[in-house]
């Protein structure tokens, strides 16, 4: 009954924190103009909270290597943030893949992104399996990107979006656990709501020097390790 009542809490208080954020979406018209356009999309589209957030990411910490589990409008709002940041510094360019499970959305998704951002992005399909960790069932994708072999050529920005856990009985994914050792030495980590998910992976992850905390408006749990 806690849980039911903190979950419910949760999804309160962050209503009313994403409209206050949502506020700063004057700041960047190319993403106003760009989630206007992705309003009536039938993906899992990110609230405009959530996208700014991912905006800010990536314009802030410019990631030579990002990781999407579970494209969408997501996606979109990843690859413009890329697109804004070579404006100014068109020396970044960095590799941007995204996995999704299933291939009809594989196929809308390359579809929907406009062409002047799907060229920055490696859309992929995934398998995805399941697995019991600390007593629970969870579906992962069975496989990541492999690095590249540079000294330190691991996952610098990941958003944790899938795979959909649910439709394989699994109650959270387990993709940090099993692929935390291709995060890079500076790496950060967002999770899109999936506090279950997020809460397994924290031990794991605080284990490797990452540092938990919640965003300040989305209230999605994010480990950064500088």
């Amino acid at each position: 009954m806690f849980r039911t009542f903190r979950s419910r809490a949760i999804v309160y208080v962050r209503r009313i924190l994403g409209a206050i954020y949502a506020r700063r979406l004057k700041r960047y018209p190319a993403l106003r103009d760009m989630m206007s356009k992705f309003a009536a999309s039938k993906s899992a589209a990110v609230d405009t909270a959530e996208a700014i957030s991912l905006y800010e990411h990536v314009i802030s910490r410019r990631p030579r290597k990002i990781l999407e589990l579970g494209p969408g409008t997501s996606t979109a709002v990843i690859a413009l943030a890329i697109h804004e940041v070579q404006k100014t510094d068109p020396l970044f360019r960095p590799q941007f893949i995204a996995i999704e499970e299933k291939a009809e959305w594989l196929a809308y998704h390359r579809q929907t992104i406009p062409p002047d951002l799907a060229v920055l992005v490696d859309l992929r399909l995934g398998e995805v399996i399941t697995e019991q960790v600390d007593g629970v069932l969870a579906a992962r994708f069975s496989a990541w990107p492999e690095n590249n072999g540079s000294a330190d050529s691991g996952i610098e920005f990941l958003h944790v979006d899938g795979p959909g856990h649910f439709q394989y009985g699994a109650h959270v994914t387990s993709d940090v656990i099993a692929f935390q050792g291709q995060l890079a030495s500076k790496c950060r980590i967002v999770f899109d709501g999936r506090e279950a998910s997020a809460r397994l992976a924290q031990k794991t992850l605080e284990k490797a020097q990452f540092k938990a905390n919640r965003h300040p408006f989305t209230l999605a749990y994010t480990f950064t390790r500088h």
